[in-house]
């Protein structure tokens, strides 16, 4: 199957980069740092003013020195460029009791952009040019473009406003061998996330197995989780994600025809953003 896993970023640097380095040699370990970006709609035309936007914040990570001894040199308010693949990994979580002070422990993942490039592109961007830097740059502030195959079957749900959101993991080869993981690690699952009528065709038309296309984004968020220790207390916690949102999907072995999916595209005048970002 072919590998595909590029995404693309042009954001802000919200806060200093942690890095790892050896203590002896010095040596640069690891570096990571979350940076703001922006998607929108994807209209053509006049851009100068935007109906939606939003605003996400993945979190970049590397273990390659010399990309390290770069991200090392960022500040706060500097805008950079990243290339790079999106990867998960399996993390033990841990939450603390409030009330009697048991640490749980779950399973789960983490999700976050490796760079294979990275650049500084302005320094230290006054606060109020932020804005309006980053929506001039917003056709390549957040760009996923991945291939991928459904490792289970879509599930589909509708939010209050009566918009259809499907969801199901995608399993993506990588392409790039990335030194700081097991040899035996080859593949990335990310969660799609999609909405209004590109939901309704993944829903229809994807099941186990069927392989995709996706043109779009990532979405970050933060949502709200409940630990039940065996004291009796309740501990609010806060969890995150972070989604591959398709603006448009390739399917490369459903079953429909494509004269049945052209017409379905022919019949819908709506944007995609749109649906995505109202």
């Amino acid at each position: 199957m072919a590998r595909h896993n590029s995404i693309l970023l042009y954001g802000l640097v919200t806060s200093a980069p942690k890095i790892i380095k050896n203590d002896e040699s010095g040596t640069y370990l690891q570096g990571i740092c979350p940076i703001r970006v922006i998607r929108g709609q994807r209209d053509a035309g006049d851009r100068s003013e935007f109906k939606h936007i939003k605003y996400d914040d993945p979190i970049i990570v590397t273990g390659e020195s010399n990309l390290v001894k770069k991200m090392d040199e960022w500040e706060p308010g500097d805008m950079v460029l990243i290339k790079g693949v999106l990867v998960t990994k399996d993390v033990n979580k841990k939450v603390t009791c409030k009330t009697c002070g048991k640490v749980h422990i779950f399973q789960g993942s983490s999700e976050f952009v490796r760079p294979i490039y990275l650049e500084t592109c302005m320094k230290k961007v006054p606060k109020e040019n932020v804005v309006a830097e980053l929506k001039k740059r917003i056709e390549i502030s957040n760009v996923a473009t991945l291939i991928g195959t459904v490792c289970k079957k879509p599930e589909m749900y509708t939010t209050e406003k009566k918009l259809h959101v499907t969801q199901f993991p995608i399993a993506i080869n990588r392409k790039y061998k990335i030194p700081e993981d097991a040899l035996e690690i080859r593949t990335d699952f990310p969660y799609v996330k999609s909405y209004g009528t590109q939901a309704d065709k993944d829903y229809q038309y994807l099941d186990v197995g069927s392989v995709l296309m996706i043109d779009g984004c990532i979405q970050t968020r933060e949502f709200e989780r409940l630990l039940e220790c065996d004291c009796g207390a309740t501990t609010k916690w806060y969890d995150s994600s972070l989604e591959i949102i398709p603006y448009q999907s390739e399917y490369f072995n459903k079953n429909n025809s494509s004269e049945e999916e052209s017409a379905a595209t022919a019949n819908n005048n709506t944007s995609i953003a749109d649906e995505i970002l109202k």
